[in-house]
């Protein structure tokens, strides 16, 4: 590997927001005692190829709690428009210089660290622009992840007209392949079709109830494991 590849600094942008019109404040809803949030930040200490994990919110006075939770666990926040979740990526690479960027977003407490190593280690061996797991999407809900970089984002950036580009950050990418080197790794068998993020309450309860049957810390289980774990309720704990 190209020792500038291997060198390139990369950081974390947890997308996260307490105003969700199906399930408001659900980013610090506790599961068995603990905040949604903090469940992902767990997760993401374990990562070996990155130097920093930044949580980008809005301005909106809801998410000051969010901007607290940050302080109490030494988390960089960067906050900006509500409905602009792009210029709020865009202001995470100004505060935090860096090659590249991984986009994971803040519901999703059970998100599998090595699948943000896996895209990194992708990244770093070159000839790519973005990274992901979802175009198309074998993985379940949850175990999203892109790595985007940042020289591609800030060129593309204004081309970012439609407010479902603004919204959604990498829409545009996906929607206009020529304007990036695009590469997706899979799951197998696919496993779309699981809810392992929270969108509502019933998620929720799904989520508390799959960390219930878990017999060691929730970051020491693979995706693989977790799916393993939901197809077969009836399994005793593992």
């Amino acid at each position: 590997m190209d020792e500038t590849l291997s060198a390139m600094r990369i950081a974390v942008v947890v997308q996260a927001r307490m105003g969700s019109s199906r399930f408001p404040r659900k980013v610090l809803e506790p599961i068995l005692g603990k905040p949604l949030l903090l469940y992902l930040v767990e997760s993401l200490r374990h990562c070996r190829t990155v130097d920093a994990v930044v949580v980008a919110t809005s301005t909106d006075a809801a998410d000051d709690a969010l901007a607290e939770f940050c302080a109490t666990q030494g988390l960089q926040c960067i906050r900006g428009p509500l409905c602009n979740v792009a210029e709020r990526f865009l202001r995470c690479m100004d505060a935090f210089p860096c090659e590249a960027v991984v986009r994971v977003n803040g519901d999703s407490p059970l998100l599998d660290h090595r699948l943000v190593d896996q895209g990194v280690s992708l990244f770093r061996q070159g000839g790519y622009d973005v990274v992901t797991n979802v175009c198309p999407r074998s993985f379940p809900k949850g175990q999203s992840v892109e790595v985007l970089s940042v020289a591609t984002y800030r060129s593309v950036f204004p081309l970012m007209r439609d407010p479902a580009d603004l919204e959604h950050v990498t829409r545009y990418f996906y929607g206009n392949r020529g304007c990036c080197r695009l590469h997706n790794f899979s799951f197998e068998p696919p496993c779309s079709d699981l809810q392992m993020s929270v969108d509502t309450p019933q998620d929720l309860a799904r989520v508390a109830a799959l960390l219930g049957r878990m017999s060691r810390p929730h970051w020491q289980y693979r995706v693989e494991e977790m799916v393993a774990l939901e197809r077969n309720p009836g399994d005793v704990r593992v």
